[in-house]
C-alpha cells in the first residue's frame, strides 16, 4: 500500500473520489491508481457513494464549493481529507491554516480528527462528522462545529 494511503487510513475501499490534484500529486496518482479505481467527478458509473475522498483546497471558497460539490456523494463515515498547502511551500500559496478556512464544515457538523504530512508542498486533514465521533477531547474554541451529536462528548 502506498505510504500516503497508509497515513490516511485508507481501508481498501472500492474507489476514490480525488478532486482539484495538482500536477506534482500524479506520481502518488500512479500508484493510488493500482491499488483502487480513482475518480476526478463526482458521479461515477455505477452511482454509488465514496467512501474515501481526498480534496486539494488553497482557501476557504475552495472548501466551501467543493463541499456543496461532494456532501451528497459522502458515505455515511466517509473518510474525507482536504489537502492545503504548507506554510513553508515555496510552490503553493493559501488563504487557509491548520486552524482557519474551515467554518463551512463546522456548520455540516464536521470536526478534524487528524493531520497528516502528505510531501513537502501539502498537510491533510481529515473530517469526520459529530455522528460518527464518541469523544471530542480539545478546547472549544478550537471546535469547528457549534452543535453536539447524539453520539459524542465534548471533553475540555
Amino acid at each position: 500500500m502506498s505510504e500516503i494511503l497508509r497515513k490516511m487510513q485508507f481501508k481498501n475501499n472500492r474507489q476514490i473520489l480525488l478532486l482539484n490534484a495538482p500536477s506534482d500529486f500524479n506520481n502518488h496518482l500512479k500508484e493510488i491508481s493500482q491499488i483502487t479505481k480513482v475518480y476526478s467527478r463526482c458521479k461515477n458509473e455505477s452511482g454509488d457513494k465514496f467512501g474515501f475522498i481526498l480534496i486539494f483546497v488553497q482557501s476557504s471558497v475552495d472548501v466551501k464549493n467543493y463541499m456543496e460539490l461532494t456532501k451528497n456523494s459522502l458515505e455515511s463515515d466517509c473518510n474525507l481529507w482536504f489537502a492545503y498547502p504548507k506554510k513553508s511551500s515555496k510552490k503553493y500559496k493559501a488563504e487557509i491554516t491548520r486552524d482557519l478556512g474551515w467554518e463551512f464544515l463546522g456548520e455540516l457538523g464536521f470536526e478534524v480528527v487528524r493531520s497528516i504530512s502528505i510531501d513537502e508542498n501539502w498537510t491533510g486533514l481529515r473530517f469526520r462528522h459529530l455522528d460518527y465521533i464518541k469523544n471530542i477531547t480539545r478546547n472549544n474554541e478550537r471546535l469547528l462545529s457549534v452543535k453536539e451529536s447524539k453520539n459524542n462528548k465534548i471533553s475540555n
